[in-house]
């Protein structure tokens, strides 16, 4: 499903919770943040980076990038939150 030119969002609904799939494009405001700013809004699952899953998104100095996929999990409201502060709609 596509929200905007800064991500695209793919679902999976749990009882009252979803697992959402972001795509960061170059136009997302999510680009330089750390996980620890996303984690206001969903818990982190884990992030794709160049086909392969990222290991270190628990380290500080760990931050988005252009072309990453952000896997999280969230009440629909707060991915949408995540959705606005991203700019994706």
């Amino acid at each position: 499903m596509t929200r905007g030119p800064g991500t695209e969002r793919t679902n999976l609904k749990t009882a009252k919770k979803e697992i959402a799939e972001f795509s960061i494009f170059k136009t997302s405001q999510l680009i330089g943040k750390g996980l620890q700013e996303v984690s206001k809004f969903a818990v982190i699952i884990g992030v794709v980076r160049n086909d392969k899953v990222v290991t270190n998104i628990f380290d500080p100095t760990f931050t988005l990038k252009e072309n990453d996929t952000l896997l999280v999990l969230g009440d629909p409201s707060n991915l949408l939150t995540l959705e606005k502060e991203a700019k994706a709609l």
